[in-house]
């Protein structure tokens, strides 16, 4: 995990700063798990959205994996075609990860991002990031 990140964080892309940003605010000396999991998507986002909808100033990490699934994208090393989902299980973490902070919205039921969601959080954008950035994750040949 630690090559994983290495390897995305050393990059001077926008996704790799917001990594870096997460992964400090989640194994630094004064953890924020809110920070880290806000920045986790951040990052997901900064590697997504210019590759589903580089068009659309207003998507978001959600929105991009409803069109991933309305549009059947793939990831390569999904199994058989007859377990795929449409737009494979990549949208699945990316739609898991952003509709599941729990505090996203604020207000009375807002939540508490607990170590443990956090971390998952940050896992999940090095495993998302590196997926976009090696080409695994694509769209649909028409």
């Amino acid at each position: 995990m630690q090559q994983m990140v290495d390897n995305a964080m050393d990059s001077s892309s926008g996704y790799g700063q917001q990594l870096s940003e997460a992964w400090h605010y989640m194994f630094g000396r004064e953890p924020n798990y809110s920070a880290a999991y806000a920045a986790a998507i951040k990052a997901v986002e900064s590697i997504a959205l210019p590759m589903v909808e580089p068009n659309n100033k207003d998507s978001t990490l959600s929105k991009a994996s409803r069109v991933m699934r309305d549009q059947h994208w793939e990831f390569q090393i999904e199994a058989r075609e007859e377990n795929n989902v449409p737009g494979g299980v990549i949208q699945l973490l990316m739609s898991g990860l952003m509709n599941s902070q729990p505090d996203r919205h604020g207000g009375p039921d807002s939540g508490v991002v607990s170590k443990e969601k956090a971390q998952v959080a940050v896992y999940s954008a090095v495993f998302l990031i590196q997926c976009f950035k090696a080409g695994l994750v694509r769209r649909p040949a028409i």
